[in-house]
C-alpha cells in the first residue's frame, strides 16, 4: 500500500511542485488585482488548493495519454504508469478522484466561475492528446492555465473587464514561452515519435521566437500595471522578472537539454517576483 501511495503521489508530480507554482502565480496575480490587494482569505485558499488539484489531475491524464510512448523517452521511462508501478485503471480512478475534489472546491465559488472552470477542465483533458495532431499544443496548455485568470476575476468582480483579458493573453504567452523550453528538452524524442510541439514548429528560430513572445508578455504586463494604477514596487518586480527572462534566453542559445530545463524551472521565479510586486504595490 505504501508503494502504491508513493506511486500515486509521483504520478501527480507532488514531489515536483514547480508546475503548481506556475499555475498558481497567475491565479494570485488576478485575485490581488481584481480585489485591489485584499482578496478574501478563503477564496485565496480555494484557488491554491484548486491549483494543486488541477495540476495533479493534468499530470495524471497526461501520463495516461502518453502511456504508449513514454517508454520510448529516456526522461519518462521511470514514471509510475510507464514502469508498471500503477495500472491504467488505477490511473483513471485517481484522475476521477482529483476531479471530484476539484468539483467540491468549485462549489464554494460563485456560479459565474463555473463556465471558465469547465473550459479549463476541458482544455486540460484535451491538451495531452493535441500533441498528436496540433502543431502548437503549448497554446492549448496556455489557454487552460490562463482560464484561471478569468475564474479569479469572475469570482471577485462578477464580470470580465479589459484588465482581465489583457492579463489572460499575457499568461497565455508566458505559458507558451516556458513550455517551449520544456519541449526543447524532448525535441529529438518528439521527432522520432512524431509528436508535435512549439519547439519543433518554431524550428531553428525557436529561441528568437521565444524572445519575441517574452517581449510581448512584458509589454502586456506593463499594460497591466498601467491599467491597475500599480506603483513602483510592481515595476521593480517586473524588472527583476525580466532579468530572469533574459537569463533564460542567454542559457538556451546553445539548446542544451539541461539548460532548456533550467530555463523552464526558472520561470517559477518570474511568477513569484511579479506576484511580490503586485502585493507590495497594494500595501
Amino acid at each position: 500500500m505504501k508503494e502504491k501511495i508513493i506511486a500515486c503521489l509521483q504520478l501527480m508530480r507532488a514531489d515536483r511542485p514547480v508546475g503548481t507554482v506556475l499555475l498558481a502565480c497567475p491565479m494570485l496575480w488576478a485575485l490581488w488585482l481584481a480585489a485591489e490587494g485584499k482578496p478574501p482569505a478563503n477564496i485565496v485558499l480555494i484557488f491554491l488548493l484548486g491549483a494543486f488539484v488541477m495540476r495533479s489531475a493534468g499530470c495524471v491524464i497526461n501520463d495516461f495519454a502518453d502511456r504508449d510512448i513514454d517508454h520510448s523517452v529516456e526522461r519518462t521511462q521511470s514514471r509510475p504508469l510507464t514502469s508498471g508501478r500503477i495500472s491504467a485503471k488505477e490511473t483513471l480512478l485517481l484522475f476521477v478522484g482529483l476531479i471530484v475534489c476539484a468539483l467540491c472546491l468549485l462549489a464554494f465559488l460563485p456560479a459565474s466561475a463555473i463556465l471558465p472552470a469547465c473550459a479549463a477542465f476541458g482544455l486540460s483533458c484535451v491538451y495531452p492528446f493535441t500533441k498528436r495532431f496540433f502543431k502548437i499544443p503549448q497554446l492549448v496548455l496556455g489557454m487552460a492555465f490562463s482560464t484561471a485568470v478569468l475564474m479569479a476575476y469572475l469570482t471577485i468582480e462578477q464580470q470580465l473587464s479589459a484588465r482581465a483579458w489583457v492579463l489572460f493573453v499575457a499568461v497565455v504567452l508566458w505559458t507558451v514561452v516556458y513550455d517551449t523550453y520544456y519541449a526543447m528538452v524532448d525535441r529529438d524524442d518528439d521527432v522520432h515519435l512524431g509528436i508535435h510541439s512549439s519547439a519543433l514548429w518554431f524550428g531553428r528560430y525557436d529561441t528568437q521566437i521565444n524572445a519575441g513572445l517574452m517581449l510581448a508578455f512584458v509589454l502586456l504586463m506593463i499594460a497591466v500595471g498601467v491599467m491597475n494604477a500599480l506603483n513602483g514596487y510592481y515595476y521593480l518586480g517586473l524588472l527583476l522578472a525580466c532579468g530572469c527572462l533574459l537569463y533564460q534566453f542567454a542559457i538556451t542559445r546553445g539548446r542544451a537539454r539541461t539548460a532548456c530545463f533550467s530555463a523552464f524551472l526558472n520561470n517559477q521565479w518570474v511568477g513569484v517576483l511579479i506576484f511580490l510586486g503586485i502585493v507590495l504595490s497594494y500595501l
